[in-house]
């Protein structure tokens, strides 16, 4: 970018404004990864909570349903909830401009043009990039989780049941 060039102020506006809008979408969807992965872990104590309610009420012993599905389907839980809990852990996206871009452009004096083209091409980019890159990780954290949840409540309830019917 030249100074000779002319340049169309307006456009840039509008590219900062989508790229503004974009990285928030970017950052909802992290923070909505998140919040599923909180809520899982949150499931999964449910889950606990109610097979521990259920036995104090059948006043049956624990031991009474300990077999290997109801063994591998606790297991399962307790790995959905470590996985959903590495999903959770805080990662660090950026979310705009901080202090050091202010500082950057105050000190090289740029123009609006030149600040909304640095803005808009070199800046925006990388962080749109940093938020999908964590945001797919987490995902695919939670996913997993998800699916060893599923199938732990699924093992843990058949292995109750096998033991409650099967003699």
């Amino acid at each position: 970018m030249s100074d000779g060039d002319s340049y169309d102020v307006a456009a840039y506006r509008r590219a900062h404004e989508d790229a503004q809008r974009t990285l928030d979408k970017k950052l909802a969807t992290f923070d909505e990864i998140s919040t599923n992965a909180w809520q899982l872990i949150r499931f999964n104590g449910l889950v606990v909570a109610a097979i521990g309610t259920g036995l104090t009420v059948s006043k049956m012993s624990p031991v009474a349903i300990v077999n290997a599905g109801s063994v591998a389907g606790a297991l399962l839980l307790v790995v959905s909830t470590v996985i959903a809990l590495w999903a959770k852990r805080k990662r660090r996206v950026t979310a705009g401009p901080g202090q050091e871009a202010f500082e950057a452009i105050e000190a090289q004096g740029l123009s609006e043009v030149q600040y909304l083209w640095w803005i808009t091409t070199d800046q925006y980019p990388k962080w749109i990039a940093q938020a999908e890159t964590v945001s797919a990780r987490k995902a695919k954290r939670v996913n997993i989780a998800t699916y060893a949840s599923l199938l732990g409540v699924a093992t843990l309830v058949a292995g109750i049941l096998f033991t409650l019917y099967v003699p």
